[in-house]
């Protein structure tokens, strides 16, 4: 919470200046955003990632957002994927009924959310639940990590990755029956193999969630 305050603090204080073009105003100005092309790109038939890890302005921001408290990146996150999600949502209804879905975020360890001040995660949830509160509904700390572990960009060996992140998670126990037999959205903000996505999947489906769609901003 102390992280939270400090880096609030620090935006109010002091402007931001547009990553990209410089401008006085917004870490990412409207005219930068616009001019943001999504790269969607299928990890496998139920992740999809929205922007490509390579656009600097992209990366800039995630880094921004998870390392040096800049909070206001998840509103433009949120922003940059809400068109995205919402036709996304549209085909998926309309091709494997996938109705009424819960929003859930990837969850971080205890130790990393004490040093941040919050799960960078959640507050891109947070933001894109209140743009399409019609179409999903946002449950907070549905996951939960059980242990720290090492940061999956920092295992580059793909089996110790898996290995990393076995029984890492659950499902909160106040929120066990809320997802029971419903759709799940998993958010994240970066994915590279997928490990993590599909462990929560996992965690979610031995809770009773039903069918479950993997999104990250991007890969």
């Amino acid at each position: 919470m102390k992280g939270s305050i400090r880096a609030i603090f620090l935006q109010t204080l002091f402007p931001e200046k547009c990553i990209s073009c410089k401008v006085r105003g917004e870490i990412l100005c409207l005219n930068c955003q616009s001019k943001l092309s999504p790269n969607l790109d299928y990890i496998n038939k139920n992740t999809l990632a929205f922007y490509s890890y390579k656009d600097p302005s992209i990366k800039k921001m995630l880094w921004l957002l998870k390392y040096k408290g800049k909070t206001k990146v998840a509103h433009i996150l949120a922003t940059l994927i809400y068109n995205q999600i919402l036709e996304l949502l549209v085909d998926k209804k309309m091709m494997d009924n996938f109705v009424d879905p819960i929003l859930v975020s990837i969850p971080v360890s205890n130790k990393r959310k004490r040093k941040r001040g919050y799960n960078q995660v959640d507050l891109i949830a947070k933001h894109l639940s209140q743009k399409i509160k019609d179409d999903i509904l946002y449950i907070p700390n549905v996951l939960q990590k059980t242990k720290h572990t090492k940061r999956q960009a920092d295992i580059k060996n793909r089996n110790q990755r898996l290995q990393n992140l076995i029984g890492t998670m659950s499902v909160h126990k106040e929120a066990k029956g809320k997802i029971r037999s419903r759709n799940i959205i998993i958010l994240d903000d970066i994915v590279t193999t997928g490990a993590t996505m599909r462990e929560a999947e996992k965690t979610l489906r031995k809770s009773g969630a039903k069918k479950v769609l993997m999104l990250a901003v991007a890969h």
